[in-house]
């Protein structure tokens, strides 16, 4: 039996027994199977996924989901998927899920006051100069002169 194959007659139709005109709550039948898996929950989405975004053929999909949905899970997958197509050629819109609150952005301080607050009053000063326009690096309150473990001297 492959992982899409129609569930058999005797399993109730999770999440499918609304009447046709209307859909059928993905969220939930997601949450069910989910909770079904457990620990290999994680495995089969990540499965699912990458089936979806075509980095598993069907084949290798079909070859490595058995192990982790097991026998018993199998009827919830194959009305997951059913579901989900039902749903996306259903003329009906989606019920409006309550947004989730966004997060509060981290206060970044602007970068002009930073760097405003990183230079001292006598970096506003210009640099002493020498007569013949190189940096005076001797000269005293230049900043530069006190830099240990440089060599001042070129």
């Amino acid at each position: 039996m492959t992982a899409t194959a129609m569930p058999p007659k005797s399993h109730p139709p999770l999440g499918l027994s609304a009447p046709k005109s209307s859909r059928i709550d993905v969220v939930f039948m997601k949450k069910k199977l989910l909770q079904d898996l457990g620990a290999r929950a994680d495995e089969y989405w990540t499965l699912l996924k990458a089936f979806i975004q075509s980095k598993l053929t069907k084949i290798e999909f079909d070859e490595q989901v058995p192990g982790v949905l097991g026998q018993e899970n199998f009827h919830r997958h194959n009305e997951f998927i059913y579901a989900i197509i039902r749903n996306a050629h259903h003329p009906e819109p989606p019920t409006i899920v309550t947004p989730l609150k966004p997060r509060p952005k981290k206060e970044r301080p602007d970068l002009a006051i930073l760097l405003k607050e990183l230079e001292g009053p006598e970096d506003d000063a210009p640099l002493p100069v020498n007569p013949d326009g190189s940096p005076d690096l001797q000269a005293q309150g230049s900043g530069l002169n006190s830099l240990e473990g440089f060599a001042l001297d070129g």
